[in-house]
């Protein structure tokens, strides 16, 4: 199997990012901004912050942190986001998932203001998407869309098998295969379906994002051409490695070697699309908001 390049995909839709803060600077005299929330102190989240961050900076985009202990109600948090939709100089409002055990995320994902919410969960979003008149899409599954055109992956008439069906990558990307001028044929998979290897025996692309290191291995039977999209990010133990682990998907291509198709990395893959599309739909966001204002 071929491995598709990400990067170049991944390093030009930042280029472009980065040309329209410098012409929305330019024209309003100061960049698109950034709010952060993270409540609690999780450790990956905190990476996956300090990691916006430092590509946010990369683009010119500004960022403001905004930090909660564990302990704080809903009710505080709700008041952070109501503040912050209430500031013209935030363009977006990222509520850093998960929360802390305990909460309900739906009423205060459901806080932000659709024109600031570059993740795209609150149900306005979600609900255009199913319309067909999206703003923005969920940033996974718009780095995914991404990866098709730059790959000139085809996708109308196509059975696509989306094997994951949360609201983060699974539903919103069938969405956005399903719309028109898109026109995939996709079937969702998760953990309740049964024989999803047969499934997998007809579609020319899988989406998988179970999180379950070597899950699509050499007992599948492939399509010959398939493309694998490998969204998850495991992390399994190697002494030979300075952190102890070596980061995998879930599948496993030295199993696919001689295998007529294409799959995209881990890592090196999907994950590099989802922070930059992230500040591809809070740039999007601000211009909207600007024209909004005249």
């Amino acid at each position: 199997m071929k491995k598709l390049e990400i990067r170049p995909i991944r390093d030009a839709v930042i280029e472009d990012v980065k040309s329209q803060v410098a012409r929305f600077a330019e024209r309003y005299g100061f960049p698109p901004h950034l709010a952060i929330i993270l409540v609690g102190d999780n450790k990956a989240s905190q990476s996956y912050i300090r990691t916006k961050e430092k590509l946010a900076a990369e683009v010119g985009m500004t960022t403001e942190n905004h930090f909660l202990p564990s302990s704080a109600s809903k009710d505080e948090i709700i008041a952070l986001i109501d503040s912050l939709n209430a500031d013209d100089s935030v363009h977006g409002i990222l509520l850093q998932l998960p929360l802390p055990d305990g909460f309900d995320v739906y009423p205060i994902m459901e806080r932000i203001l659709p024109e600031k919410d570059p993740d795209a969960l609150t149900s306005s979003n979600m609900g255009c998407l199913f319309k067909d008149r999206a703003n923005v899409l969920a940033c996974t599954p718009k780095g995914i869309m991404k990866i098709f055109d730059f790959c000139k992956i085809p996708l109308a008439s196509k059975n696509v098998l989306i094997i994951n069906r949360s609201d983060i990558v699974g539903k919103p990307l069938a969405a956005a295969l399903l719309s028109k001028g898109v026109d995939a044929t996709v079937t969702v998979a998760h953990s309740k379906t049964s024989d999803v290897k047969r499934l997998a025996e007809s579609a020319d692309i899988i989406v998988v994002a179970v999180s379950k290191y070597g899950y699509i291995d050499k007992t599948w039977k492939l399509k010959d051409g398939v493309v694998i999209i490998d969204v998850s990010i495991n992390r399994i133990p190697d002494s030979s490695s300075e952190k102890g682990y070596k980061v995998v998907g879930d599948f496993l291509p030295e199993d696919f070697e001689d295998k007529p198709g294409s799959y995209t990395p881990v890592p090196g893959g999907v994950g590099l699309m989802t922070v930059c599309e992230l500040l591809d739909n809070t740039m999007f966001l601000a211009w909207k908001q600007m024209e909004k204002r005249g």
